[in-house]
């Protein structure tokens, strides 16, 4: 029987789709629910780093990918506070490694009632910074001297979801007939 997923976005990372599953009230904890397209065309399971402790949304829980690795957010919307995780290696439920928590009202970082989320984006260049967006801002947020600092965008929508991707070379073969530019002939 396939769980019931959660109404976040999948997140794709490794050649599988992640979800959340919806929490059950007689087994406690989300679980990612995953399915590898690439490898072995197969349904996983994986436990999340820490177990959801309420069902009345004071916790909302994500996923994303954030440095290559599939991550787990907490957002406590009681508490205010933002979590990540990162499965360091892939498959392996003991990977699981907290990268940082932020105490969003020292931060300023604003939940967003409506979305209730701070998402994780993207590290910096040299790893000491992390790019978070709330639907409304796009934030800074300095791991070693914890702090926020907003980035002041012009012209950015009043409501927004940014998205990461990673450049890929790979041609995908859909079996329609393609021209080398190199020899200027149609190849199969």
């Amino acid at each position: 029987m396939l769980p019931w997923i959660s109404s976040s976005p999948a997140v794709s990372t490794n050649g599988a789709a992640h979800w959340l599953t919806i929490p059950d009230r007689s087994v406690p904890g989300q679980e990612i629910f995953a399915f590898d397209f690439a490898n072995n065309e197969e349904f996983h399971f994986y436990k999340t780093p820490v177990q959801r402790i309420d069902t009345d949304d004071i916790q909302k829980t994500g996923l994303g990918v954030l440095g290559g690795c599939l991550c787990f957010v907490v957002n406590d919307c009681k508490n205010l506070y933002h979590d990540v995780w990162l499965m360091k290696e892939y498959g392996v439920e003991s990977s699981w490694t907290k990268v940082y928590k932020t105490d969003l009202r020292a931060n300023k970082i604003s939940l967003n009632t409506n979305f209730g989320f701070v998402k994780p984006l993207k590290f910096s260049r040299d790893g000491k910074k992390v790019l978070l967006e709330n639907s409304k801002n796009l934030f800074w947020y300095d791991l070693e001297k914890k702090r926020s600092e907003r980035l002041k965008v012009q012209k950015l929508p009043v409501l927004f979801r940014p998205l990461t991707s990673t450049g890929s070379l790979l041609l995908l073969d859909d079996g329609d007939s393609v021209i080398d530019p190199k020899q200027n002939k149609i190849k199969k």
